[in-house]
């Protein structure tokens, strides 16, 4: 059906005060003016006289995290918090709704932001929750901290031994120990695998209500179309557009990791092959590696070191060699490559990794935060078209 909207003010380029009315067919805008002769308007089959009202472009999000934006909002939340003792009463107040052996999670607390300069210890949360499994994320989601529970559960030893780490497949500068004894304190790898314990317990039921729940936030602040980077996510996208309860456009990014049993008895479509729906309401194209961390936890991978001298270059989340590996596959599957990278060492691994796959001006390979760039990198992200996003 083609719609006309007039006597309004639409918005081209960079000013609404050029054009009075524009119209469309379903997703397709057919033409904007000023001036509405009779004769356009006839060939419309319904016409909304907006008095004046103003018409914006549909916003869309580029990094918006459905599903757990969906959690947050019911997750407690720590982003008031000053002081460790004021994280510790709210998990102790939470604690006391929570039942042994199901999950406490917390979000957005801020070392730099807490008079002590640092989160509380594992000890500290024992203390008011014992017998549930705590996870409270730092704001960049890249760092968290646990109690002794949540420690043990994964695997993690309390007593430092750098051998059990390794069997977990983590690298030992993602466990905070100080002399000795575990803090409590996750980093990148550890933080993930606590994340992947944790989203166990989660159902499908869960998933598909948290990820309606964000997608309604989103759709309350004015976005038409997201794209998220979520887990276990297209079945339940899928499901939602099969019963037409997509509000917005959805282009989906999946995690690598959701790539990795891949065979070729495997369906053609997510997480095997990418995917769109014929209207793009759904659309799954795009693999996200992860090279680094993030630079308020420190875990940045940086070719120079933090000038704070405590953390050294950062965290590079692979081998090169791996890293190769890994975008390779992905690339060869059909992919589209989104790579988180921060530090201008991660930047570097993820063009060297992109260069090796042999990827591309017209794969678009997108780079994603680019917080911390050298001039040398820039001519190289323009010879394979790479995004700085």
């Amino acid at each position: 059906m083609k719609t006309l909207l007039k006597n309004g003010r639409v918005w081209v380029d960079n000013s609404a005060d050029d054009h009075t009315w524009v119209g469309f067919e379903d997703s397709t805008i057919l033409a904007v003016g000023d001036q509405l002769s009779s004769d356009v308007e006839a060939q419309y089959d319904h016409v909304v006289d907006l008095a004046g009202k103003l018409v914006l472009p549909g916003l869309q999000d580029s990094h918006l995290h459905i599903l757990m934006l969906g959690e947050m909002l019911e997750s407690l939340n720590l982003s008031t918090s000053t002081t460790v003792a004021s994280i510790v009463q709210q998990v102790e107040a939470r604690a006391a709704s929570v039942a042994t052996d199901t999950w406490l999670v917390g979000i957005h607390w801020d070392h730099e932001k807490l008079a002590e300069g640092r989160p509380p210890t594992r000890q500290e949360l024992d203390a008011v929750c014992p017998n549930a499994y705590v996870l409270l994320y730092r704001s960049c989601y890249h760092v968290a901290v646990v109690n002794t529970k949540t420690l043990k559960l994964l695997g993690i030893p309390v007593n430092e031994d750098p051998a059990a780490l390794n069997a977990l497949g983590i690298a030992e500068s993602t466990v905070e120990y100080k002399d000795g004894v575990a803090t409590g304190l996750l980093k990148e790898e550890a933080t993930y695998l606590a994340r992947t314990a944790q989203s166990k317990q989660i159902t499908i039921g869960d998933r598909e209500r948290c990820i309606k729940r964000g997608l309604d936030e989103a759709l309350q602040c004015g976005l038409t179309a997201v794209q998220p980077n979520d887990e276990q996510a297209w079945g339940v996208y899928k499901g939602l557009y099969a019963r037409n309860e997509l509000p917005i456009r959805v282009h989906l990014t999946q995690p690598y990791k959701e790539l990795e049993d891949w065979t070729d008895d495997k369906p053609a479509e997510p997480p095997y092959k990418a995917s769109s729906t014929e209207d793009d309401m759904l659309r799954c194209q795009r693999i996200k590696l992860f090279a680094d961390g993030s630079l308020g936890a420190s875990t940045a991978a940086l070719r120079l070191p933090y000038r704070c001298g405590m953390h050294g270059h950062g965290i590079l989340n692979h081998t090169q060699e791996t890293f190769n590996s890994l975008v390779q596959r992905s690339h060869q599957a059909g992919f589209q490559l989104e790579i988180h990278v921060i530090g201008d060492a991660a930047a570097e691994a993820a063009l060297v990794a992109l260069e090796s796959a042999l990827v591309s001006i017209e794969d678009r390979p997108i780079l994603t935060h680019c917080q911390v760039l050298g001039q040398d990198l820039m001519p190289r992200m323009a010879r394979i078209g790479a995004i700085a996003n």
